[in-house]
């Protein structure tokens, strides 16, 4: 309960320092994820996204994601993912983006605490549909963070926790000709897992973004994220 209340006393610190800033955009993000074990160390997951942002940018999306993992140790996990996704876009062509990424995936368990870290290396491939024309970007994400259970001594079934996190995106090379580039992500959330095979979560996201490395984090987000999660 603690880590949760700093988050957010960190987070009111990071809105104060930015408070001349204007809010570019509130997001909405709706995620379904159907999981399963595939093997001795092997898992797989599908993910359903669909955003809808409103303000300075006007953007609806749709993707998917499917996902394999299998674990290095019981702490560590390798994975491999093939994300797609179709964005609308008011002031820009609307886009197609394929984006295969590797990553490793730290994360233990210390009674109610579940640290956590992912270094993931994107290789994003665009289509512009105006343009009638191709992009090919390399995009490293960093996160830091961690659950922690709140109503029981750990996170097991019919349980509530907490979640926070810090993600960082960098370019790799020239930014594409999108807005979703350098990023800086804080989030704080609740989730509760429901029974053995069910789990939700409520997270409230800001990011601070930019078009390119010699720019200011001039653009800002807040968004409102719901995700279910179904293992079978």
């Amino acid at each position: 309960m603690r880590f949760v209340l700093v988050v957010v006393i960190l987070l009111v610190l990071c809105a104060s320092e930015n408070e001349a800033q204007e809010t570019s955009t509130f997001q909405v993000w709706f995620e379904e994820t159907a999981a399963t074990r595939l093997g001795d160390r092997w898992w797989g997951d599908l993910m359903l996204t669909q955003y809808l942002v409103n303000g300075s940018r006007q953007v609806n999306s749709i993707s998917v994601a499917p996902r394999i993992q299998y674990s290095l140790f019981s702490w560590m996990l390798a994975e491999t993912a093939l994300f797609a996704e179709y964005s609308s876009q008011t002031d820009i062509s609307d886009i197609v983006e394929i984006r295969p990424w590797v990553a490793l995936r730290y994360t233990e368990v210390f009674g109610r605490l579940e640290p956590s870290a992912m270094v993931r290396l994107e290789f994003r491939y665009l289509y512009y549909t105006e343009s009638d024309t191709w992009d090919d970007r390399y995009r490293l994400r960093i996160r830091l963070g961690t659950r922690v259970a709140l109503s029981n001594e750990r996170i097991a079934p019919d349980t509530w926790y907490g979640i926070g996190e810090v993600e960082f995106f960098r370019n790799l090379d020239d930014a594409p000709k999108e807005y979703f580039n350098s990023r800086i992500r804080l989030h704080v959330g609740l989730g509760y897992r429901i029974g053995d095979f069910w789990s939700t979560e409520l997270h409230y996201m800001y990011q601070e973004s930019r078009s390119y490395p010699d720019q200011p984090f001039d653009s800002s987000d807040n968004i409102l994220r719901v995700s279910v999660r179904k293992f079978f």
